[in-house]
């Protein structure tokens, strides 16, 4: 018998339901932006998110980009 650890293996690919990476990162600036504005509405400055000095991290690997795809990571054997 034979096992396939690849995420995508035929038959076991299911629909995709979720939120886009976007939406989500959309979502994110949304909430922060209602957040830190319902702080500053009741006086709660310590309250607020501040911006993150590396900006977003994107939800999805970069096309062909330098990390690797933790459902294609391979060991090798010394």
């Amino acid at each position: 018998m034979t096992r396939t650890f690849y995420r995508y293996a035929k038959g076991t690919c299911m629909p995709r339901t979720g939120l886009s990476s976007d939406a989500a990162v959309e979502r994110i600036r949304a909430f922060t932006a209602w957040a830190n504005q319902h702080a500053m509405d009741h006086d709660r400055p310590h309250e607020l998110i501040p911006d993150d000095p590396d900006g977003y991290a994107p939800a999805r690997y970069p096309p062909g980009g330098g990390m690797a795809r933790p459902d294609r990571i391979t060991v090798r054997d010394s």
